[in-house]
């Protein structure tokens, strides 16, 4: 358990900051015994300003131990945005120094003053210490490609946030799948460092009353009646959802490295949980083999009132319990069910 649980208010299961302002999980991963959870985190007061990464690790998913900061912004008008940790195990970006351990690679989105472009980081200690890419941006923001009808966009007013980073085995690419407001796009990289875009999804699809943010795209056993694999597209919305907070639809799709097609129609909309602060939830990397669970931390909270919780002036912010996520389906109806 967490070692202040006598103040007012303060979570006993449910992580949260020592002190402080916390929001998104951020790069979820299971690695060399250690589950690692980052966060959106601003460490001088409860008030969400520059974001920095915050970094805590359990054992258990259930007692964490905060460890110092990860990601620190260059000055106080950045913020180091959400994103995603992978491992590099064969070595792609060539950051590897020692034969047994592997890169952590860290790719989030940086921001200034609402220009918002996707960075790097590197660890070789285990996620203890972090050292940015010295040829940022990987990605750059290129406002053209923002919207369906090709009209370029004021570069501050773009939305390009909260890179999802996972490795696709049939095609032996890493995925990138990040929001533009109110679509999702597809990147494909061989090096975790030069990446195209591949495709776009969701202009007409689901829920638009909010701003679509952190994706996520998770791989389930499922499969369609031609034998493909099912995915879940995981969008949240950062306003007026299902409860009138902030919330979570997902799409129940194929994926084949390039491009999702959604299984449902246009103007289904599924919802992950029916609460108003269940939100920014993103599941686990690298889960071992054994291990067949797809988990998945959300922050525990609404930005309708996240900022006047009454646990102020200590911290604000805390994760809800980890979820496993699960997929039921009828194949030959089309119906299909994601639990949290």
């Amino acid at each position: 358990m967490q070692a202040q649980t006598k103040q007012e208010y303060r979570p006993l299961v449910h992580y949260s900051p020592r002190m402080n302002w916390m929001n998104d999980p951020n790069g979820l991963i299971y690695y060399d015994g250690e589950w690692h959870l980052f966060y959106q985190y601003y460490p001088l007061e409860p008030q969400a300003k520059n974001i920095h990464w915050g970094h805590a690790i359990s054992k258990d998913l259930i007692a964490w131990t905060e460890l110092p900061i990860a990601l620190t912004p260059d000055d106080e008008d950045v913020g180091i945005w959400s994103g995603s940790v992978v491992i590099d195990w064969n070595n792609v970006t060539g950051l590897q120094q020692t034969s047994t351990t592997h890169p952590m690679i860290a790719i989030y989105t940086w921001q200034k003053r609402g220009w918002q472009e996707q960075h790097m980081a590197y660890s070789l200690d285990r996620g203890r210490t972090w050292i940015k890419y010295p040829l940022n941006p990987i990605i750059p923001l290129d406002a053209s490609i923002m919207r369906e009808d090709n009209v370029k966009l004021n570069p501050s007013e773009v939305v390009f946030r909260d890179p999802k980073v996972l490795f696709h085995v049939p095609t032996g690419s890493w995925i990138l799948v990040i929001s533009g407001g109110d679509h999702v796009q597809f990147y494909t990289s061989n090096d975790l460092i030069h990446w195209l875009l591949s495709s776009r999804f969701g202009y007409k699809d689901g829920c638009h009353a909010g701003v679509w943010e952190c994706p996520d795209l998770v791989e389930f056993s499922s499969t369609t009646q031609d034998n493909q694999k099912l995915w879940l597209l995981i969008v949240s919305i950062d306003r007026n959802a299902v409860a009138e907070g902030s919330g979570m639809q997902y799409f129940v799709g194929t994926f084949d490295g390039h491009t999702f097609k959604n299984l449902q129609t246009a103007n289904t909309i599924c919802w992950l949980d029916y609460g108003p602060d269940f939100y920014a939830g993103i599941t686990y990397f690298n889960i071992p083999r054994f291990d067949a669970r797809q988990i998945m931390i959300a922050w525990m909270n609404s930005w309708q009132y996240a900022q006047s919780l009454p646990t102020a002036p200590v911290w604000r912010g805390q994760m809800a319990i980890p979820r496993r996520i699960e997929l039921d389906c009828d194949v030959f109806t089309n119906v299909y069910y994601a639990a949290a």
